[in-house]
């Protein structure tokens, strides 16, 4: 094993590794102290050293990440496959990762820079450090090894060294990354080994709806009405929560516990009509929650999954709307911190910008479509999407209130997979690009089509009952499936939105709410399972005190070019708190959670699962 290079980029593991969802092919070993990852091979580029995260499109592992000379020193690199190296990295990655056991990786790339200096550094001052990557062809593991005293010098040509991965718009670095202290990374551990550190990389960190503070609010529907929140929780203590909006002078706390739900009913002056204080704060002392916001007036419902708040690098969101009728397509913004700065730019590219507090709301509204609407902010907010009463598709009766909080483009995909709704003829899928330049393969019963859309550009395609998509995309994209109108196929439904998770959000266990409060709903649950982790007889539905196991259900597979990706079936599911389960703690599946009744509908996402 073993060769000295200056650059060098090759398919070095045999099987591919898998980076935040998405397979790859090989990496380039830099001179600069890094890997750079790529899908098909390319020319070795050594960036200009910067903080992280470098952007779209640049995918970095970096040990020590700095302008490196050669003319003393090495840079030696391989595969490996010797029994001892591998069983000592699994037991390294197993040890630090108890929740991943069993990992058992195939083969190793090692890359060792020995006694490197600084480009016009002192040749004597140098540095020793070693990365490893490591894969069992689903999960990826890197190892970062500093030898004892052996980081000599932190700054090159005035750069400080930066240090960790940086995955498109998403960064896992080092504290002292880029300062003169990371001459010190050899003193220091996150896995409690100075010198050793260990990233699991094949799972992007996602926006989780495991955490425990919610924003949210509402924006107008016809007439007047109903709002309220539902919350679960899969813990049997006692969960106090806290809900506040000042705007409106209304508080309420209470209990709640895997038994007994919480349906809350809000003052429907909480409505935003116009930039105001309609904004409201649920606080949860679990993590294991689910919260759902619904909007009800008699033939205008729907619901939104809520997402709770989470610290990002950016906060960049697009709107998505799917109607031109005569009412509203809306965008609600409510901050969750004082002194938030806000720009808003319109699909003609005319920007506004707002200053709000936290529980501030921004309305925006239009007769056109805002669909590819941008809004950038400088701390976390909530953004809220849809229309007052769309008709889909345009000129179909009847029209119905669609809505869903829309999550941080940070958050956004690559693998999509989408299910017909139960006895519906039809339904729209939206995919909304993040990012110029974004091809996008949409492979519905096996069939392909490809796209090239740019920034909050949109691709909307009507789906027969038949017809089970995978969406795979080269750069982020946000999926939103649409219910029609009723007289479309004269069944009882009407519009509604729902969010299509990601695969890197799937999870192995789902606990939800319907819809409730309103009579001759009939609710269902599309489930959508990875096919590595399809085993029918693993997957369990309880709802209303009773479970059952869902090997007896008729399974549809979804394929891309002949292969099975996925497995998805429908199931009728009762009114109040479900939850789907598989046996096995590391299977991958989502939950789509809708219901129709005479010119009514509603749908929202079983949850959205992150790493943890």
């Amino acid at each position: 094993m073993g060769q000295e290079v200056q650059s060098d980029c090759s398919n070095y593991i045999s099987g591919g590794f898998v980076v935040h969802g998405v397979k790859h092919s090989g990496v380039c070993v830099l001179r600069s102290g890094g890997l750079s990852i790529f899908r098909y091979l390319d020319d070795p580029v050594d960036f200009t050293i910067q903080p992280f995260p470098l952007g779209l499109g640049i995918q970095l592992i970096a040990p020590y990440w700095a302008n490196i000379s050669l003319l003393s020193g090495s840079i030696v690199f391989g595969m490996t496959d010797e029994k001892e190296l591998i069983e000592k990295a699994n037991k390294c990655i197993n040890d630090a990762f108890p929740c991943q056991a069993n990992f058992s990786s195939i083969e190793l790339l090692v890359v060792t820079w020995e006694k490197v200096a600084a480009v016009g550094g002192i040749p004597t001052q140098t540095n020793t450090f070693q990365v490893v990557l490591a894969t069992d062809g689903d999960r990826t593991y890197v190892i970062f090894l500093y030898a004892d005293n052996g980081i000599g010098w932190s700054a090159s040509g005035g750069q400080h060294a930066q240090v960790g991965i940086s995955i498109d718009d998403i960064k896992e670095t080092h504290p002292d990354s880029g300062t003169p202290d990371i001459i010190k990374v050899a003193t220091g551990s996150n896995v409690n080994v100075p010198g050793k550190y260990i990233h699991h990389i094949d799972v992007a960190p996602s926006f989780s709806t495991k955490r425990s503070d919610y924003y949210f609010g509402y924006f107008q529907n016809l007439g007047s009405p109903q709002l309220s929140i539902i919350i679960t929780t899969q813990e049997s203590e006692l969960i106090p929560y806290i809900v506040e909006a000042p705007g409106v002078g209304y508080s309420a706390t209470g209990f709640v516990t895997r038994e007994d739900e919480v349906v809350l009913n809000l003052p429907n002056n909480l409505i935003a009509t116009s930039n105001g204080n309609q904004g409201v704060y649920l606080k949860i002392g679990s993590e294991k929650v689910n919260v759902i916001g619904q909007n009800l007036v008699q033939y205008a419902i729907d619901t939104f999954l809520c997402l709770p708040t989470q610290a990002s690098d950016t906060y960049v969101y697009f709107a998505v709307s799917l109607s031109r009728n005569g009412y509203f397509s809306s965008l609600l913004i409510v901050g969750t911190e004082d002194n938030t700065t806000v720009s808003v730019t319109s699909t003609s590219g005319v920007p506004s910008i707002y200053m709000i507090d936290r529980l501030q709301t921004v309305l925006i509204k239009d007769l056109d479509d805002l669909t590819g609407t941008k809004i950038v902010a400088d701390k976390p907010i909530s953004v809220f999407s849809g229309h007052q009463c769309a008709h889909i598709p345009t000129g179909v009766a009847y029209c119905d209130h669609i809505v869903e909080q829309i999550p941080p483009t940070s958050s956004w995909g690559r693998v999509f997979y989408t299910s017909p709704l139960a006895t519906r003829r039809s339904y729209t899928i939206k995919v909304l690009a993040a990012y110029n330049s974004t091809n996008v393969d949409i492979y519905c019963n096996n069939a392909q089509e490809s796209h090239i859309i740019n920034e909050g550009g949109s691709i909307s395609k009507a789906l027969s009952l038949s017809e089970y998509c995978a969406i795979a995309s080269d750069k982020p994209v946000m999926v939103n499936q649409f219910a029609h109108g009723t007289s479309e196929d004269n069944v009882d439904g009407d519009p509604m939105m729902t969010l299509i998770p990601a695969t890197n959000q799937y999870d192995n266990n789902f606990q939800f709410s319907t819809l409730q409060g309103l009579p001759e709903y009939a609710h269902y649950a599309n489930i959508v399972v990875l096919a590595d982790d399809f085993q029918s007889d693993m997957i369990s539905m309880t709802g209303c005190g009773m479970s059952s196991l869902l090997g007896a259900k008729e399974w549809e597979p979804i394929k891309v070019n002949n292969i099975t990706e996925a497995y998805s079936t429908q199931i009728q599911i009762t009114e109040g708190v479900n939850e789907v389960v598989h046996s096995d703690p590391d299977a991958k599946m989502t939950v789509t959670v809708y219901g129709f009744r005479r010119f009514e509908a509603y749908g929202h996402p079983g949850g959205i699962a992150g790493a943890q």
